[in-house]
């Protein structure tokens, strides 16, 4: 920890008295980058004595490295391998300023390794003779210690404490301990102590406690930080060019800061980035791009109004001129162009996949076509399994017979069910009802399911969503359904065999839910092999097929069976929190009304992609 300001001079003024004393000589080696802490501490300054430490040549390292072992009657195991360890500390010196950190690593490492033997030999194969290794050696090692803490260490190297730019090599940042978790700053501050070192912890003059790593050699020799780091250079590359925009806006005068902010292609991806990894991003670089999205929706929404009042006066006076003003179609135009094609200019049109885009998201990949307040989309795989239920005992009529699906082409699920904050998205710009739909009954609104809609409703909803992006959102079939909610599994449930504990919201599901008799959080539950929540449980789905007494002639294609608006028995799927385990498999069916609103039914959307 930081010594307090005044502990520290107070010190400083001490020391430098002392040295006032002939008697009394202090020694202190000094990095370059850290010369400046020591212009500022005027006492210290003043009585210093500046000595600049030549850069050692070979034979001058044949004594670094050979002359404390034969002081102390230690030995090497090969004759030759002092000279080959200073040879190669030359020649990396030469190429790489931070090669004597790395002799003193590995020099130590060997030290340790003689005293725990008790030999007195110094060994080090000669085939392992490359300095950086010692640095991969202990990042393994620390690793191999710790297994549960792989992911942590990939949060921490790749997200915090690496900088990467377009075509650059990977260099180190300074990461401020507010960026880090109590827990990933425990393993920081391992990382930092003997024998590992693989980190520096320090207090700027500011007060400011960072950690950074301490030679970039880990970049360069260690090959597992090269492949995270590879899986995430997009990102990471795109954030180093924000945090440098940012920081010329904090340093642009206010008179100018309206320049500074993001704006055109630029606040696009940004926002795009945002959505996806806003936890990965500081809450300055947050605010500066939420800032830019501000002042760009201002502008466009003050040209949207001008559009919107020219159009609407046009239709009038075009339809007045020709004696044929309809006043609901004069209110469906007006409410067009005045509210929903502005909300969509701003709130999707950005972040709509392109065709290039949209061909891209492999299986797993999640996408997102709005600011926010829409659903989160998953990829899922085309393939085939089948449809019905696993053992025929039990079984309820209508899930058989069991038979071949095959789906050709990928497509795009609902991560989670529609949400009341998706659904209250809609009902904001007129997109969906709102009297008498979505009551919550005082659960609670924001993350939980919406329910108390009819089928009619999702029709409604996924009509506005397709409106609003351009793309063809739908509800899932049948076939589709349960193709998702099994992920690639067989069983009756999407886990196993049996219900187990806090799988899912249901009477007997054992989670704290089952008393409550109420839906919970989506998300509340752990996702299935296909990355998607609560496809069982929770709230019936509504889908786009006819209810069928059975399976008798259904598609095999995953199409719909006999969809239609007019359609009376809508088929349900999933399950909900009021029924039993029974009713989760995931090869159980159901109808309701096509009119009707309960507190179990919700439903999920779908989305078609480009093949």
């Amino acid at each position: 920890m930081r010594a307090e300001e005044r502990e520290r001079r107070r010190f400083s003024e001490i020391l430098a008295q002392g040295l006032g004393d002939p008697r009394l000589r202090a020694m202190m080696s000094l990095r370059a980058d850290f010369f400046g802490d020591l212009q500022r501490d005027e006492p210290l300054f003043a009585a210093h004595r500046h000595v600049n430490v030549p850069p050692l040549r070979e034979a001058q390292l044949r004594d670094v490295v050979g002359r404390p072992a034969e002081l102390l009657a230690a030995r090497f195991e090969n004759p030759g391998l002092a000279a080959a360890i200073a040879k190669r500390t030359a020649e990396e010196s030469a190429r790489d300023a931070g090669a004597l950190p790395l002799l003193s690593y590995l020099l130590d490492d060997m030290w340790t390794k003689m005293v725990g033997q008790g030999d007195g030999v110094l060994r080090l194969p000669m085939q392992a003779l490359e300095l950086g290794g010692v640095l991969v050696a202990r990042a393994e090692a620390f690793l191999k210690d710790r297994p549960g803490s792989e992911s942590e260490l990939r949060h921490i190297f790749t997200l915090k404490l690496a900088t990467v730019r377009e075509g650059e090599e990977p260099t180190r940042r300074r990461a401020a301990r507010a960026e880090f978790t109590d827990k990933e700053w425990r393993l920081v501050s391992e990382l930092a102590d003997h024998p590992n070192r693989l980190l520096v912890t320090a207090t700027s003059p500011a007060g400011v406690t960072y950690a950074e790593v301490a030679h970039e050699a880990v970049f360069k020799r260690w090959d597992r930080l090269g492949d995270w780091i590879a899986a995430e250079r997009e990102f990471l590359a795109w954030r180093t060019g924000l945090e440098a925009a940012r920081r010329a806006f904090e340093a642009t005068p206010d008179s100018a800061k309206h320049d500074a902010l993001l704006m055109g292609a630029a606040l696009t991806q940004a926002r795009s980035w945002l959505a996806k990894r806003g936890q990965d991003l500081l809450p300055g670089d947050r605010d500066f791009i939420g800032r830019s999205a501000k002042r760009e929706n201002k502008a466009r929404a003050r040209v949207r109004r001008v559009q919107a009042f020219a159009y609407a006066g046009l239709v009038v006076i075009i339809l007045g001129l020709v004696g044929v003003i309809n006043q609901d179609y004069l209110k469906e135009q007006w409410h067009w162009w005045a509210i929903e094609w502005p909300y969509m200019l701003a709130e999707f049109r950005p972040y709509v996949l392109s065709a290039d885009a949209e061909r891209a998201p492999k299986p797993g990949a999640s996408f997102r076509e709005c600011a926010k307040d829409c659903p989160e989309m998953v990829v899922v795989p085309a393939g085939e399994f089948l449809m019905g239920p696993e053992v025929e005992a039990g079984r309820y009529a209508s899930e058989g017979p069991r038979h071949e699906v095959a789906i050709a082409e990928r497509f795009a699920v609902g991560k989670y069910d529609v949400t009341f904050d998706d659904w209250d998205a809609c009902v904001s710009v007129g997109g969906c009802a709102q009297e008498g739909r979505a009551n919550d009954y005082g659960w609670g609104r924001g993350r939980r399911p919406v329910m108390y809609v009819s089928w009619e409703d999702a029709h409604a909803y996924v009509a506005w969503l397709s409106r609003m992006t351009g793309k063809t959102y739908r509800l899932l079939s049948e076939a589709e359904y349960e193709y998702a909610a099994r992920a690639g599994t067989q069983t009756a449930y999407p886990w196993g065999d049996e219900i187990g504990k806090n799988n899912a919201n249901c009477q007997g599901c054992g989670s704290q839910w089952d008393a409550k008799n109420q839906t919970a959080p989506v998300g509340s539950f752990a996702a299935n092999k296909f990355g998607l929540y609560d496809m069982v449980g929770n709230v019936w789905s509504w889908v786009e097929d006819c209810w069928h007494n059975n399976y008798d002639g259904a598609p095999t294609d995953g199409s719909a069976w006999n969809a239609a608006k007019d359609c009376k028995k809508p088929i349900i799927r999933g399950g909900s929190w009021l029924d039993n385990p029974r009713d989760l498999r995931a090869a159980v069916n159901n109808w309701v009304s096509s009119v009707v609103q309960y507190d179990y039914l919700g439903f999920r959307v779908g989305r078609t992609l480009i093949p």
